[in-house]
Formats: C-alpha cells, sequence, structure tokens
C-alpha cells in the first residue's frame, strides 16, 4: 500500500514524499537469495562470475540450499516448512525527495530515506557448515531503522551563447549515520568444526535443543567455548559520509 505527495515545480521548487507500507513473508528467499547472508564480521562473501568483488547475499542465480536438505525444513522445535518474515522484509518505507532553483541560478536537491530494518534470525551451523533457523523467521527482531539522507548543489556558469561550465557537489549521508544494517547472527562459531552441532542421529520431528548440543561440541567443552562471541552484536555498518566535486564543461 504506497502513498505518494507531489509537487510540481513552480515557484522555484518542487517535492514528492511517499510512504510505503508491504509485507513479505514465505518461506523461500528468492534467486539472490536473502536466506543467505554472510555478516561482514565473518570477512566472508559470494563469489560471482567475471567480478572483481563478491557481495554479502548469493548473486541472481538458482544455487541456493533450499529444500536441499532435510534439516533445513525444520526448526530446531519440530515444526516443518520455516516460514515468517523474509530477509528483504521491510513493513515500513518513507522517502523524500525536494529541489529549489534559487534566483541567481544554484540548484539545491535533498533526498531522504527512512526504512524499518531488516529482520533478524538466529542461525546455527550443523556438520554441513550450513546455517538453519533454529527459531523460526524473525526471532531475534529487526536491525536498526535505516535512514538517509543526501544533498546536491551545482550552479551553472554560461560561456557565451552555446557553452556551459557547471560545478556540482554530491554528498551521501550527509549526517554521518554509520547505522547497522544487519545483526550478527551465527549463535555457534562460523565454520569452525570443533563448534557444528550433528543432526545425523535426530528425529527433526521431534526437535532438539540446539543449545546443549552446541554445548556438548568439542569447542564447546574447550576454554574457548562453541558460541561465537559477535552473536547479537552490531554489523555490515553503513558507509558515513561521502562527498563528491563534479566539474562538467559543455561546448
Amino acid at each position: 500500500m504506497e502513498f505518494t505527495l507531489s509537487k510540481r515545480f513552480s515557484s522555484r521548487w518542487m517535492g514528492t514524499a511517499t510512504y510505503l507500507y508491504s509485507r513479505l513473508r514465505g518461506n523461500y528467499g528468492g534467486l539472490a537469495n536473502s536466506d543467505e547472508i554472510f555478516p561482514g564480521a565473518t570477512g566472508r562473501v559470494s563469489a560471482g562470475a567475471q567480478q572483481l568483488a563478491g557481495t554479502a547475499t548469493r548473486f541472481g542465480t538458482a544455487a541456493g540450499r533450499a529444500w536441499d536438505l532435510d534439516t533445513l525444513l525444520f526448526d530446531a522445535h519440530g515444526n516443518f516448512d520455516v516460514q515468517g518474515p523474509l530477509g528483504t522484509d521491510r513493513p515500513h518505507t518513507l522517502k523524500a525527495y525536494g529541489s529549489y532553483m534559487a534566483p541567481w541560478g544554484t540548484e539545491i536537491g535533498g533526498y531522504f530515506i527512512a526504512q524499518s530494518g531488516v529482520p533478524i534470525s538466529t542461525w546455527v551451523q550443523d556438520s554441513n557448515q550450513i546455517p538453519m533457523f533454529v527459531n523460526g523467521r524473525g526471532d531475534l527482531g529487526r536491525a536498526p531503522v535505516n535512514n538517509r539522507t543526501d544533498l546536491v548543489v551545482a550552479h551553472e556558469f554560461k560561456l557565451g551563447e552555446t557553452q556551459r561550465f557547471r560545478v556540482e557537489f554530491n554528498a551521501e549521508n550527509v549526517f554521518n549515520q554509520k547505522t547497522a544494517e544487519y545483526i550478527y547472527n551465527f549463535y555457534n562459531r562460523f565454520r569452525t568444526a570443533n563448534s557444528l552441532i550433528n543432526l545425523k542421529t535426530v528425529d527433526l520431528r521431534k526437535g532438539y535443543d540446539y543449545v546443549a548440543l552446541v554445548d556438548a561440541t568439542t569447542g564447546g567443552k574447550s576454554a574457548v567455548g562453541a558460541r561465537d562471541p559477535r552473536f547479537g552484536f552490531e554489523d555490515n555498518l553503513r558507509t558515513g559520509f561521502l562527498g563528491r566535486f563534479g566539474l562538467k564543461y559543455t561546448f
């Protein structure tokens, strides 16, 4: 459901504001799989063909793990077909954009967005190094509200009949808000062999105590422990203030 308020350009300014309410629930994260995310603290990314850098989520392929293993079909409480808010579910989104043309020719534009944080779910990895939704989807609540303000200021100088010289400054995240876009949600240590639980003899329909299983691992019995100390902490912090100058000559 979307509401939009828009003002056409007149009296030297224009603006648009939009509020969107939406829900995205189910049991499948899509081709660009939001169920398979690497929090920044893991230092891992998904690699793509002919790409210089990876991404926190899988690229848009059908290479996801959905329904590949029976351990992914149940949560730790014996519930079959784990459904709930999907990884990109943001119920509330507010956007606003406006621009003003000063009498002396300077252009000023601004953009603002505020949206609900994404849902966070507890993940426990088994001996296959695959994270499972042990408490269903969204049991850890949501990441912080995501909001950002951008600004652009530009002025164009006329040089004769056809020549123009434009000076522009773009400012992204003006208030330097380094908001966490995710929460570290691996309960046991990420891809650490002695911290992975083994469910080969477990009747998934009856559920299992993942806390006890993690503590019973070799890592859990050691002084270091098998629980990841980063669990529940903010991660994937938004890039801070970014400014760019631009010069453009048209002839």
